[in-house]
């Protein structure tokens, strides 16, 4: 923050010195035309004068000489003895004093006075503009010119520095939002432009940080995977043998359900690998063509049904559209599987090309997905409780191979309310979808 504090001083000191520069130019311009009542030579000169006056006249005949030698339309005139001196109502101390007597004149800027000495009577003569003197006016208008001048600079800072604060505060932002969308490559910038105190370098180290973990746990989630993968090849090829072997049908169904829970295993396995590798490598894994996606999504319906406890009524376009065949089969296969798992009496799957995308829809009549769940539904290994199928099967994944998909075909992934009465998962891809990186 020391920078931020920095930037703001050293802006208000450059502010202020260039409203100081603006006020002493402005000055000098207006005080060509305007000029004082007396300079300092004229003061001088005319206290000479009185003084010589003074000297050769009585008080009241010195004072009607200048009377008529001052015009008292623009001045008025106060005589006062040194113990009637108004100290504290025009600040005047014994030094102020003392200098009066010793030059015989002074002229206060503040006041706007000019004061002359009568040596031989003792007396205090000042003159003093009247409040109605344009002159007076404007020397007041140009003496509280430059607080105007120091108050609009440093507003005009305020808002140079409100802007850039906000500018660089709007970056970071941004740079959030794209990392907590799944973007974990991206960084703030670091320059100086950009930075805000010690802000971008926190937020990045957090960012590497993060990285590093969700990269490791992806790395250890991979190596498991592949380590599962031979003991359980191993179990299979045992359990075959057993088969073959002589088993009272007691142990034959303890084999036969030791297989099952083994080939589920692996399918937990296959799927972690694949889940992995789309997070891994996203969609480099693709190989768009241009097809009919109608033809194989008749097919894998035909497949599904076999198995499925309720009817998948079906309702698709001819449209031909360029996206990966197998990766996208997969995940309409595990929409499928998913919505006959938790439906009560139907499933329906429709898709359409609208304008510029591809979308597909798959809804079921069964419990739905509360608004609150329909985030976190798609991380790894997410089942709802209350959602839970009848027949236990699932491990939470297919829903997450579905959004890393989706994403990898630069689409989007909507979890909705279905008019069945359940849930509503609708996909929505671009027909000419960004180029694929290699």
């Amino acid at each position: 923050m020391f920078r931020i504090f920095l930037e703001i001083f050293i802006g208000s000191v450059l502010f202020t010195l260039a409203a100081a520069i603006s006020y002493a130019i402005f000055s000098i311009e207006f005080g060509r035309n305007e000029k004082y009542l007396f300079d300092e030579t004229i003061l001088h000169q005319l206290s000479v004068y009185m003084n010589i006056a003074a000297d050769e006249r009585s008080l009241d005949e010195t004072i009607s000489i200048i009377n008529n030698s001052l015009s008292t339309e623009v001045l008025t005139m106060s005589i006062y003895d040194q113990a009637e001196l108004p100290f504290e109502e025009e600040d005047i101390d014994d030094e102020d004093v003392a200098e009066v007597k010793e030059t015989g004149f002074a002229f206060r800027d503040d006041y706007f006075e000019y004061v002359i000495y009568l040596r031989k009577y003792e007396k205090f003569i000042f003159f003093e503009p009247k409040e109605n003197n344009k002159q007076h006016h404007d020397s007041e208008v140009i003496s509280n010119l430059f607080v105007y001048y120091v108050a609009m600079f440093l507003a005009l800072h305020a808002v140079i520095i409100t802007f850039i604060l906000s500018w660089r505060v709007r970056k970071i932002e941004i740079v959030a939002q794209l990392f907590s969308n799944g973007d974990f490559s991206k960084r703030v910038k670091v320059g100086n432009f950009h930075r805000v105190g010690k802000l971008n370098d926190r937020f990045n180290e957090m960012a590497d940080k993060i990285s590093s973990l969700i990269e490791k746990n992806k790395q250890l989630t991979n190596a498991v995977a592949h380590e599962l993968r031979t003991p359980l090849f191993r179990i299979l090829c045992q359990l075959e043998m057993l088969e073959g072997s002589h088993l009272s049908s007691q142990f034959k169904n303890y084999v036969d359900g030791i297989g099952d829970d083994v080939e589920e295993l692996q399918l937990l396995v296959e799927e972690l690998l694949f889940l992995a590798k789309m997070q891994r490598e996203s969609d480099s894994n693709l190989e768009p063509v241009l097809h009919v996606p109608s033809e194989w999504l008749r097919s894998l319906i035909t497949q599904l049904e076999i198995t499925s406890k309720v009817p998948i009524r079906f309702n698709l376009s001819d449209d031909r559209v360029t996206l990966d065949k197998n990766q996208m089969r997969r995940a309409a296969s595990n929409l499928i599987r998913n919505a006959c798992r938790y439906a009560s009496e139907q499933v329906a799957v429709s898709s359409q090309v609208i304008g510029s995308n591809w979308i597909l829809i798959v809804d079921d009549d069964g419990t739905g997905i509360a608004k609150e769940d329909r985030d976190s539904v798609i991380e790894p290994f997410v089942r709802l409780k209350k959602n839970s199928s009848r027949d236990g099967n699932g491990h939470g994944l297919g829903l997450a191979i579905v959004s890393e998909l989706v994403k990898a075909h630069h689409g989007i992934l909507y979890i909705e309310d279905s008019p069945l009465g359940g849930a509503r998962f609708r996909i929505v891809l671009p027909i000419h979808p960004a180029p694929v990186k290699k």
